[in-house]
């Protein structure tokens, strides 16, 4: 069962052991895509490997993560445990990245090569489902760039949130791109590119989503991109190069430690304050379990 008192979490780490710190060094991400806008890490070169999104085409594809597929998270705790993320830390070498902000997610599932050169409806097929956070509650969708764009386009998303409601819409701006792994979904129907979110905006009222059924683009915007589906686990900042930042879920975030499930498919997104030149990232994540 989850931890309960702070002691016990101590205890889990200092008496039994029950611990592990994995590494991740990116020796590249995507190309520059300039200030403000995001990037996807998976799609950097390194450790963990490259995410290239593969799958059937605009069908839901689950991410597992195993040995160097997302960021390895350490041995199964026992039956009946449960195992959290304690710490991160992470360092760029770059000069142009910071102040750069990192987002931890869970990756959940993909819907690979949706055609931005087709205006027609596409519908997806959700024969797989989510493989965790089945509810979809605090699941948030990401749109990112698989093959060059060469213009905006608006998009309607269909999808059911996580009440199970089918049917929800929302409309948004899919944000031009040549740099493979630069997301390029918007908070908003503006096309502004530096005020991009990394998740497309939800209907109003809803708190994540299950599946989604399909996607419409009113001009053609060329290239492929995938729909991915995640759930944000915590965020972390770089402030300058060569600096490790650390943060701790128990000094830091006020004993917030969230669960990583088993088969989590870990990987950051991240927001260059600069250029935004391809990142050399060192960093790593301990858990406890208990």
């Amino acid at each position: 069962m989850p931890f309960r008192t702070i002691r016990a979490y101590a205890d889990a780490m200092d008496a039994t052991g029950a611990t592990w710190t994995s590494w991740v060094w990116k020796t590249g991400g995507p190309a520059s895509f300039g200030a403000g806008r995001w990037g996807d890490l998976s799609m950097g070169a390194g450790t963990p490997k490259y995410n290239a999104y593969v799958g059937t085409q605009a069908a839901a594809t689950p991410l597992i993560g195993v040995g160097n597929d997302g960021i390895f998270t350490g041995p199964a705790p026992s039956a009946g445990q449960t195992k959290h993320l304690h710490q991160i830390f992470i360092q760029s070498s770059s000069t142009t990245l910071a102040p750069a902000h990192f987002t931890l997610c869970d990756y959940l599932m993909h819907y690979p090569l949706i055609d931005g050169d087709d205006t027609a409806q596409q519908d997806l097929d959700n024969t797989q489902t989510l493989p965790r956070y089945t509810s979809g509650e605090g699941v948030q969708c990401m749109i990112v760039c698989t093959t060059p764009m060469v213009a905006n386009a608006s998009a309607t998303l269909n999808y059911t949130n996580s009440d199970g409601v089918p049917g929800r819409t929302v409309t948004f701006q899919v944000l031009s791109t040549t740099v493979v792994g630069c997301i390029v979904s918007s908070a908003d129907n503006s096309g502004a590119a530096n005020s991009a979110s990394p998740f497309v905006p939800l209907a109003n009222g809803d708190k994540g989503i299950r599946s989604i059924q399909s996607i419409t683009l009113t001009t053609g915007s060329a290239g492929f991109f995938a729909i991915v589906l995640v759930k944000p686990l915590a965020h972390v900042q770089v402030r300058e190069s060569l600096t490790v930042t650390e943060l701790d879920g128990v000094t830091q975030r006020g004993g917030s430690v969230p669960q990583i499930y088993d088969g989590a498919y870990l990987n950051f997104i991240y927001q260059p304050g600069q250029s935004g030149t391809a990142v050399s990232l060192r960093a790593g994540l301990t858990y406890v379990w208990g």
